[in-house]
């Protein structure tokens, strides 16, 4: 069994090696709060040996991964989530049973889709999965009533692949830098909607005063 003193110079060692051994003895012996302090400093590892999962923030930011370790959903009290400038192609499944989420922030990943799954995230007030690869917006994101902030900005969204509905709660929609020409007719059921963002967009004139017309109680950007 290694003391709090031992335990405390391996996770101020600039050796991940004996980093990840505080981390593994942590997994099996009882430790007190300023140990935690300690390992709280490294999200990424809590995750992968299911430490302190009783977080309800992380930040798994510029960690080049491509998945979320399992033992994410250890963490069922986690609301925010930031794994922004990875490696993912997908939004991670392992989150998808981390019902008391509330932001996901996943920017500049290499994200192409976003599958159904997300919908049992119907906590979710919050999901910006900006400067991705997304191309199609379907009705994969229409249960999610909570949700107040979309950003889909700097993707590489179609207007004929951009479908919206379901969204009574939202608030802000921030589009900007896709390949959009026009927006559905369906836009006009936002009615909670105050700011749209559709900068960079070769949208012309006549669809912009459409759109406008269809929101007339929302800030467009164009």
């Amino acid at each position: 069994m290694l003391g709090k003193k031992k335990i405390e110079q391996l996770l101020s060692s600039e050796d991940i090696i004996d980093v990840e051994t505080a981390f593994k003895k942590c997994k099996i012996e009882i430790y007190d709060e300023d140990i935690a302090v300690f390992l709280k400093t490294f999200p990424f590892l809590c995750i992968k040996y299911g430490v302190e999962i009783n977080q309800t923030e992380i930040n798994i930011d510029f960690q080049e991964i491509d998945r979320i370790p399992e033992n994410i959903k250890l963490f069922t009290n986690l609301k925010k989530l930031e794994a922004r400038y990875n490696n993912f192609k997908t939004i991670p499944s392992e989150i998808f049973s981390l019902i008391n989420l509330t932001e996901i922030n996943l920017q500049k990943n290499s994200i192409d889709s976003i599958p159904g799954e997300v919908n049992n995230l119907t906590k979710l007030e919050s999901l910006i999965l900006a400067k991705n690869d997304i191309k199609t917006v379907s009705n994969n994101l229409s249960n999610l009533p909570n949700l107040k902030i979309l950003n889909l900005s700097h993707n590489k969204i179609k207007s004929g692949d951009f479908l919206i509905d379901g969204f009574d709660n939202l608030q802000q929609l921030v589009l900007n830098k896709n390949q959009l020409t026009s927006l559905p007719i369906e836009v006009q059921r936002l009615k909670s909607l105050t700011l749209l963002e559709l900068e960079g967009n070769p949208i012309q004139g006549v669809e912009k005063k459409k759109i406008e017309s269809l929101l007339p109680n929302t800030e467009v950007i164009f």
